[in-house]
């Protein structure tokens, strides 16, 4: 099972620039679901050194900082919910450390995912540019803005 657990870790931190691309959906499942197996191989393997890191430590009061500047905003929950969720962020940075250290080609495999997935956005934003609309025939609605894969959105330049 832990052979299992790895590769789908592997698996979904190769695979994160793509699901980027799908919406927050997708990409925040696999931060969550990378965090869950890293926290059982920790849990499993004992190797609570991770935790007992200065920078752990830091981003933790950090995250803890954020929480509670939330109580003082106007709308709480709104604000709680939102600053909560990002300790999901501190746990994916060692995570990712703790499977590169496991995975030696793990490296390898998400920059060619990456440079394939700039690849693609890249030839689709032009072609978009150049006919007015993109390579699935979302239509460029936006004249300013090129939507590229990512629909009505214009966020294809801060991908």
């Amino acid at each position: 099972m832990q052979i299992t657990l790895n590769k789908i870790a592997n698996y979904l931190i190769v695979m994160l620039p793509i699901f980027l691309i799908t919406g927050p959906f997708l990409s925040d499942l696999s931060v969550v679901l990378i965090d869950l197996i890293f926290i059982y191989f920790v849990i499993k393997e004992k190797k609570f050194n991770y935790f007992n890191n200065f920078v752990f430590k830091i981003l933790i009061l950090f995250n803890l900082y954020i929480s509670l500047r939330s109580l003082f905003a106007e709308d709480i929950l709104l604000s709680i919910k939102s600053s909560l969720t990002y300790v999901r962020f501190t746990f994916l940075i060692f995570a990712v450390n703790f499977f590169l250290t496991r995975n030696k080609n793990l490296i390898s495999n998400f920059s060619k995912v990456f440079l394939f997935t700039i690849a693609v956005l890249f030839i689709d934003a032009v072609f978009q540019y150049i006919f007015g609309f993109n390579l699935i025939g979302f239509d460029n609605t936006n004249p300013d803005k090129l939507n590229g894969l990512f629909g009505d959105e214009g966020v294809l330049g801060s991908y």
